[in-house]
Parts: C-alpha cells; sequence; structure tokens
C-alpha cells in the first residue's frame, strides 16, 4: 500500500467521508430537539442542560431584535452575533428548527475548516481525519453548535482565522481577528495577542484593521448606551450577589480534572508552542490557555461559576493543533519502522482516549450506557415528559407549551393597556411572540427561581429588554389611589412564583393572608400595577382581584 498511487486519493476521501457522516450528525441535533411534536433531551452535557435560559433568552432576544431595536446594545449577545441570528430569523419568519439548523451549518462548515488547517499545516490527510472525528463526535460540540450561544459562530472565526494564519492571508486574517469581539468578548484576548505580533512585524495597516471594529463599537456603545460603560457589565454583578449564595453550594463553581476537555489533547496542543516550526503561529496557540487561565482565575475568585462551554472556543483550535507534535515526531530522525509503529499505536490511544473521554461528559449517552431508567432532570413542571423504557431516554411534547403560547399572545393583543410583561419562566420563550403585534411592551425577564428571593430580602431581579437596565421587583397589592399600568406575568408551571414571593413580608397591611396567597402583584418601584395572569395549567386567563374568596 506504500507505493499504491492512489493513497493519498483515498486518504483524502477519508476526509469527506468523515465529514458526511459528521455533517449528518449535527443536522439531525436540530430535528431532535426543537422538531414539531417530540423533542428529546439529549442536551445535558456535563451535569448542566444547554438548552434552557441561556439559550431561550438569545432565540428571543434574536427574534425580536429588529423589532427592539435597542437589544443590539444587550451585551448578552454580542451584537455580530445577535446580527447572524436576526437575519437568519427574519429569513426563516422566526422557525425555531429552521435556526438551529443554521447554527448546525455552522458548525459542519467549522469542521471542513479544520479539515483545511490540518492538511495546510503539512499535517498527512489520516491525522487531520482523526482531528476532525476528535472535533466533530464531541457531544459539547454537537449538542452546542445547533443552539444559539455564539460561541458556535465564534469557534469557526476562530478556526478561519487558524486557517488564514497559516496559509499567511494576513489582510484577511486581520479583519477576521478584529471582528472576534463583536461575537464573543472574549476576542478581545486574540485582539490583543495579534496587536502585539503585528506590532512586532511593523505591519500598522494589519494592526489598524484589527483594532477598528472594537474601537467603532465601544463609541457606539457609549454614545448610545444611557446607562454609561459601568452598566455594560453591572446588571451580571448585580445578579451574581444574588445568585452566589445558592451557586456557592454546588459543584459548578469548581474545576476538576473530570469536568475539564481531555488532558491529553489539551497537553498535544499545548507541546506545539514548544516546536520551532510551529511556534510562529502562537498567537492563535496561546489565546485558549490566555483564556483558560482568566476562567480559573474567575472561578477561584468566586466571580463566576463553571461551565463547559465556557470552553468551546478551545475546540476548533486544540483540534487543529493537537496532531503538530505528532506529525513532528513522524518525520523526526531516525525514522526507524518500529519508531513509526511506535508513534502510531500512541497516537491511536490517544484518539480513542480523547474521544471515550469526551463523550463521557454526555448525561445521555451515559444513561444509555447505565441504562439508569429516568434522568433527575426535567424541563419544567406540568410539560408532558415520556420515558422510553428500553433506553431512559425522556422526550418532551411541546404541543401544550405552544397552546399557552398563543393564549398569551392572543391575551396580549386584546389587552392593550398591558405595557409590561414579566417572563418568570425561560421556556415558552421559544413560543411567545407578543412582541410582533406589541413592540411598546416592555419585555421584563426573570433569571432565577422564586426561592433566590431569600437572598435579596424577598425582591425580584429582573432585566428590560428595552430600557436595557436592570431592576428589583417586589410585588405586593396595587395601591387603588394610585394611577395603575397593566402587567402580564408569565409562569409555565401552573402556579404563580409570586404566591410566596416576600419572605420576611408575606403580606401587607390591610391584606388578609388568603388574599396574599391569590398572588396580587405590583411593582412597587414604578407605580402601582394592574396584574393579569396567563398560567400553564389554566386555559382562561385570569385577571387578579382583591375580592375574598
Amino acid at each position: 500500500m506504500r507505493n499504491h498511487p492512489f493513497r493519498h486519493l483515498v486518504s483524502r476521501d477519508l476526509i469527506w467521508i468523515c465529514l458526511v457522516l459528521l455533517g449528518l450528525l449535527l443536522l439531525t441535533v436540530p430535528f431532535l430537539t426543537s422538531g414539531p411534536d417530540v423533542w428529546l433531551e439529549i442536551d445535558w452535557i456535563d451535569g448542566r442542560k444547554l438548552f434552557s435560559i441561556d439559550d431561550a433568552y438569545r432565540y428571543f432576544a434574536a427574534k425580536n431584535a429588529f423589532r427592539v431595536p435597542t437589544i443590539f446594545l444587550w451585551n448578552y449577545v454580542m451584537p455580530l452575533a445577535l446580527l447572524f441570528d436576526a437575519i437568519v430569523a427574519a429569513l426563516s419568519f422566526d422557525n425555531l428548527l429552521v435556526m438551529r439548523l443554521s447554527h448546525a451549518l455552522v458548525g459542519i462548515v467549522t469542521l471542513v475548516v479544520i479539515a483545511r488547517a490540518s492538511l495546510r499545516s503539512g499535517c498527512h490527510p489520516i491525522l487531520a481525519a482523526a482531528s476532525v472525528l476528535i472535533v466533530g463526535l464531541m457531544p459539547l460540540y454537537v449538542i452546542l453548535s445547533s443552539s444559539f450561544y455564539a460561541e458556535g459562530l465564534f469557534g469557526l472565526m476562530l478556526a478561519v482565522a487558524f486557517m488564514l494564519l497559516i496559509e499567511k492571508r494576513n489582510t484577511s486574517l486581520a479583519i477576521i481577528v478584529g471582528l472576534l469581539p463583536l461575537v464573543r468578548p472574549e476576542g478581545g484576548i486574540y485582539c490583543l495577542l495579534f496587536l502585539i505580533y503585528f506590532g512586532l512585524r511593523r505591519d500598522t495597516k494589519q494592526g489598524v484593521l484589527v483594532a477598528l471594529p472594537s474601537l467603532i463599537y465601544l463609541v457606539v456603545f457609549l454614545l448610545m448606551h444611557s446607562g454609561g460603560g459601568m452598566s455594560f457589565l453591572g446588571w451580571r454583578l448585580e445578579l451574581r450577589n444574588i445568585l452566589s449564595p445558592t451557586l456557592g453550594q454546588q459543584s459548578g463553581s469548581e474545576i476538576s480534572l473530570d469536568r475539564l476537555l481531555n488532558p491529553l489533547w489539551c497537553g498535544l496542543a499545548l507541546g506545539s508552542l514548544l516546536i520551532r516550526r510551529y511556534r510562529k503561529w502562537w498567537p492563535i496557540l496561546l489565546g485558549p490557555w490566555v483564556l483558560i487561565g482568566i476562567q480559573a482565575l474567575a472561578i477561584t475568585r468566586g466571580v463566576q461559576d463553571f461551565e463547559l462551554r465556557y470552553l468551546f472556543s478551545v475546540i476548533p483550535i486544540f483540534g487543529i493543533a493537537w496532531a503538530f507534535p505528532i506529525h513532528y515526531l513522524f518525520q523526526a530522525k531516525p525514522k526507524l519502522r518500529i519508531h513509526k509503529r511506535l508513534i502510531t499505536l500512541l497516537t491511536a490511544a490517544i484518539f480513542l482516549t480523547t474521544l471515550a473521554g469526551h463523550m463521557s461528559q454526555s448525561e445521555w449517552l451515559r444513561q444509555l450506557y447505565d441504562q439508569l431508567g429516568s434522568s433527575k432532570h426535567n424541563l419544567a413542571k406540568g410539560q408532558e415528559i415520556e420515558r422510553d423504557p428500553d433506553q431512559g431516554l425522556k422526550r418532551f411534547n411541546p404541543r401544550p407549551l405552544r397552546a399557552f403560547a398563543g393564549r398569551v399572545d392572543t391575551y396580549a393583543g386584546v389587552h392593550k393597556d398591558i405595557q409590561t410583561i414579566f417572563v418568570a419562566n425561560p421556556i415558552p420563550l421559544y413560543f411567545l411572540d407578543f412582541l410582533k403585534n406589541g413592540p411598546h411592551i416592555e419585555t421584563v425577564l426573570i433569571p432565577h427561581n422564586a426561592n433566590i428571593t431569600a437572598n435579596s430580602n424577598g425582591y425580584f431581579f429582573g432585566f428590560s429588554l428595552t430600557t436595557l437596565s436592570y431592576r428589583y421587583f417586589k410585588f405586593a397589592p396595587p395601591d387603588p389611589a394610585q394611577p395603575a399600568s397593566a402587567m402580564l406575568i408569565l409562569n409555565d408551571s401552573g402556579y404563580s412564583p409570586f404566591t410566596h414571593l416576600t419572605f420576611g413580608e408575606k403580606t401587607s397591611p390591610g391584606m388578609s393572608l388568603a388574599q396574599s396567597k391569590k398572588g396580587i402583584v405590583a411593582n412597587i418601584q414604578s407605580g402601582s400595577m394592574q396584574a393579569f395572569a396567563v398560567t400553564y395549567s389554566s386555559r382562561d386567563s385570569v385577571q387578579w382581584s382583591f375580592s375574598e374568596p
């Protein structure tokens, strides 16, 4: 086979076979998680559900970005990533399945770029195919590629930047790197590294291209954001103060070896920095380690908890760089047959170990392997969850939630006096569309459970998509003497999350316990409000009142 004339062609065909099969896998995920009637809960990775509050918020923001333009100044999702999703939402008429498929296509293109970059770096096609398989079979990569997190688009742009660096296409490289901070905040790491890189090369033009997009965004942000620069991260830090007592008791605030990417795989990627021929690509090779260091520092200082998705952006880079030391060893002297066989065996062992380690991070695959029967996790109360007795795989029927969203949208359309809508559960955001005909409605997201109010003296933390500011809300009976504006509170769990909200102040003067249990609510900071409730379990909408039962 060594002298076979079609050996090189067969090796490249192997890459394309891998790409086609992995592409089909990535395109399957949206149908399993956002199909018409039955969704499968395969998105539990590393103890966390990926398609939850963050994913739902980003989808809702994307489909309403052109209706409520202030959302583009919300740092929850950076403007270029939001623009990508907003355009896809407009073209697909806000179709959830189509939008997930568009993200899956981004994941497929990323795999193609990884293969090309590996080949252009000089790696053997078989190594390039192995790189594609390691990345493409990683459950974190497969699932997150169908999410609305910006990490997928960010990973593609990093892979393209790596390829352009290898191909010495510096102008295109500078443009891509300059846009990275507009997709994810950690793009600033690569901007800084490449500014140093082009500075050392005395390439002023490329340095300007790297810095210009971020500078323009910063100027626009400061001019248009009424809260000033400090408010950019202020809401995150404030919410963190509320969540910290709870998060501190969870394993998410710790880093342990079994929750990181495979150490052998990462170690080989780091080893490429020690080899002279690859060291010239140091900005892209060093970036992931700067990110990991920042993450470790933030976690140890209690600024954030650890989620494996935060490391998603290192996957395309490690997926290319891990093969560099192996390729170098194959070419190193002495070129003995036993030497090559040993390297081949070690490479195969690392390849299989990496695949097994990454796959073990999927709780769904663990269920299939261990035959546990059922997961401890639920999407939300009141939703139809079924279990496959043979596999222990939970299924979610979204039809009742679609009906609930339809009632909410209809109710908001009928009650024109509704000025504010509080969303107390993120799952309905996949289906709600009340802003389509009512862009004047202020949408306030409440990103925590009701029991978290114990850490904030009974106040709920809410973030407004209209004013891009956070406020604290304590819901109590409205004062009839004050003018009232109407609001709507949405929760899909069949009960109002505000019935046990005040903890230290469960009743107000003149209010009986029976009345307090009704969940009559008002915003005490911005004036009294008349409250309407649309609940998941009831087909009828209810206007809350003060009357005794």
